[in-house]
């Protein structure tokens, strides 16, 4: 379940899609924490956005993300692990509105007016910074961009 969470995958392409994920497994994922596995597969997963931006986001260094990259048994701890799973959301989700993970991804690191020209991957690394990408989202899905 983990693998399906921190790849973002698209409706469409798995029987069970990631807006399925009640909130209890997207809570008991991130309390149980994300292994160095997963967090590898996580970073790969991303074509267009830098991992500075990636490791930004989820609030780790470089040298904390290679220890555990190193150490695929550790498990973070739950910010990071929410971090994780909160932008592997996003990013399904503007994959839903925009017809693919790379426009998706494309989204994420262009200045968005619905955001005061801010780039919505700036603003993941707070919980209503990631509210404002999911309100824009939604008023993208109904139309109401402005």
């Amino acid at each position: 379940m983990i693998s399906l969470l921190v790849r973002g995958e698209r409706h469409y392409k798995n029987p069970n899609p990631i807006g399925s994920v009640t909130h209890l497994i997207w809570h008991d994922a991130v309390t149980s924490g994300v292994s160095g596995k997963h967090f590898a597969q996580f970073v790969r997963s991303f074509q267009i956005v830098p991992r500075k931006d990636l490791l930004n986001v989820v609030g780790l260094s470089e040298r904390t993300a290679q220890r555990i990259q190193h150490d695929q048994a550790k498990k973070m701890d739950v910010n990071v692990s929410d971090r994780m799973l909160q932008l592997s959301k996003v990013r399904a989700m503007a994959a839903d509105e925009l017809g693919s993970v790379e426009a998706a991804e494309q989204w994420l690191m262009t200045p968005a007016m619905g955001l005061e020209k801010r780039r919505p991957i700036d603003l993941m690394t707070t919980t209503d910074g990631i509210q404002l990408v999911t309100q824009l989202l939604l008023r993208i899905h109904y139309g109401v961009y402005a």
